[in-house]
């Protein structure tokens, strides 16, 4: 599962929906409410169902909000592996028999993307040295960026 929003629990019910076992791992992006608010109500029904384990994989701070979570919501099982993730952590988050999972993390200011990854002919317009494949579709505004161009135009006349 990725995201745990606020409402989760009775969006799934809405929609006659339950987690099933095959539900092993949930993958939250934020520890923002908006992102893992949803989480206590997750494991309640869990462990209506009889789950024994879930892990919670996500960036610093998702530890504090399982550990907030269990001060309203006891329980016993499932049992709750919690795993925080930096940039320094090896790619791949989680692994079971089924599925690896590794985190994309937002690229730096300093991070440039690889040639192959750019069009062909393509000249960064910070002059940065980068350079592409192409630069068919791309032009220069009046302010200096660079744009996507249409082939569509339009001209008017007077009489």
């Amino acid at each position: 599962l990725f995201n745990a929003p606020d409402g989760l629990s009775r969006l799934a019910l809405e929609h006659k929906q339950r987690p099933t076992a095959a539900l092993r791992a949930a993958f939250l992006p934020s520890p923002l409410p908006c992102c893992s608010g949803g989480l206590p109500g997750l494991v309640m029904r869990l462990r209506q169902d009889g789950h024994e384990q879930l892990h919670v994989v996500g960036p610093c701070g998702v530890a504090a909000v399982v550990e907030a979570a269990r001060h309203f919501v006891s329980w016993l099982h499932p049992r709750v592996v919690v795993r925080e993730c930096t940039r320094c952590d090896p790619a791949v988050v989680y692994k079971d028999d089924d599925v690896e999972v590794a985190a994309l993390w937002e690229p730096s200011v300093a991070w440039r993307p690889p040639p192959w990854l750019l069009p062909r002919d393509f000249q960064s317009p910070a002059g940065d040295g980068i350079v592409g494949a192409s630069t068919q579709g791309l032009q220069k505004d009046s302010e200096g960026s660079t744009s996507t161009s249409t082939s569509t135009s339009t001209s008017t006349s007077t009489s």
